[in-house]
């Protein structure tokens, strides 16, 4: 596995590179236990090894799937907004899915995921949680 890359531009493409290989041990050098994903319509989770579990859901629900990242602009130090987009095909029908993503991600001081949270262009093939939509919570602030 290879280090954490120092500039935050760097690490989301570092960290797309892992989630392209869809395989959880490179991804999982990117969590924490405090390591939190909000990934709509779900609630958002904690924890590395539940954010793995939720990854590995999402990745079986794809036959096939690409991201590429298209802009990157740091906030603050550790804070960070990406606009990528993602094209593959839906396990289970085969049908063809695309989507466009802004993501925000917040970086620990050793530069792992401290806070990630997926807004979506479209969120048509996701099925709403029993109960409806989860209540919105609000982003943390950004670190120094």
């Amino acid at each position: 596995m290879s280090e954490i890359p120092a500039t935050s531009t760097a690490r989301v493409h570092a960290f797309m590179d892992d989630m392209q290989s869809r395989d959880t041990r490179r991804l999982a050098r990117w969590m924490t236990d405090g390591t939190v994903f909000w990934v709509p319509p779900r609630e958002p989770i904690s924890g590395g090894k539940r954010i793995l579990a939720l990854l590995r859901a999402i990745f079986g629900m794809y036959g096939e799937m690409q991201w590429t990242v298209r802009h990157v602009y740091e906030l603050a130090p550790s804070r960070v907004v990406y606009f990528h987009e993602s094209v593959g095909t839906l396990a289970k029908s085969g049908e063809p899915y695309t989507n466009q993503i802004v993501t925000l991600i917040d970086f620990d001081a050793d530069g792992r995921i401290a806070y990630l949270s997926d807004y979506f262009k479209s969120t048509a093939t996701f099925s709403q949680p029993e109960g409806g939509p989860p209540p919105i919570h609000p982003e943390p602030p950004a670190r120094a």
